[in-house]
């Protein structure tokens, strides 16, 4: 899912790529890229929660003197 998100598909091309790449039925294609359209923000969100974590944690240890040259 996260794919379909950074790559901001349309939910078309959700359901084309998500049919092609998984040979999954119409119907249960058509039903997950309308979840994602549901919930397109909150796994948006989740992404940009994820990112700035692991930035976060990288920096610390940059402080902590664990990842210095």
């Amino acid at each position: 899912m996260d794919f379909y998100i950074r790559s901001r598909y349309t939910i078309d091309i959700i359901k084309k790529d998500l049919a092609y790449e998984t040979g999954l039925k119409e119907e249960l294609c058509e039903s997950m890229a309308g979840m994602i359209k549901e919930n397109y923000q909150t796994l948006q969100m989740g992404l940009i929660m994820s990112y700035l974590r692991k930035k976060f944690d990288e920096d610390e240890e940059d402080c902590n003197g664990k990842n210095k040259n």
